[in-house]
């Protein structure tokens, strides 16, 4: 069943195994230069990250890479659509989404809103969640 794809799968079994092997070495060879760094990089961490400030910094950036994240995923998956099948196929589920009378933007804005009220609502008492 294989044997079509003999010279691909050497090359793709090779590639991983040099992977593999580069992956090894340099843990081998660069382990100290590499728990230095961390060492390093995690006591800057909290430095920048050590009072009240920097944890809103990090949940602000949290949400915008999150957010970003899936329309980014989002716009991949239409893309991929539209070369698949053609815009009209996809224009044809997406226009019925929308409100008739243009208020779905001003609905998903208040939509945000309460959501974003609820989470300040949520968060804003306590800075650290209990453990127990």
């Amino acid at each position: 069943m294989l044997a079509r794809y003999g010279e691909k799968l050497a090359v793709v079994v090779s590639l991983i195994a040099i992977a593999v092997l580069l992956l090894i070495t340099n843990w081998f060879f660069h382990g100290v230069y590499w728990k230095g760094w961390m060492a390093n990089f995690h006591q800057q961490k909290r430095r920048i990250i050590g009072g009240s400030a920097g944890q809103w910094l990090g949940l602000v950036v949290l949400g915008f890479t999150s957010i970003y994240r899936e329309g980014f995923e989002t716009v991949l998956f239409l893309q991929a659509l539209v070369l698949e099948s053609g815009a009209g196929a996809v224009l044809a589920v997406v226009r019925p989404l929308r409100d008739r009378r243009g208020r779905a933007a001003l609905r998903r804005a208040a939509g945000h809103g309460l959501e974003s009220a609820a989470a300040f609502h949520l968060l804003a008492p306590s800075t650290s969640a209990p453990l127990r």
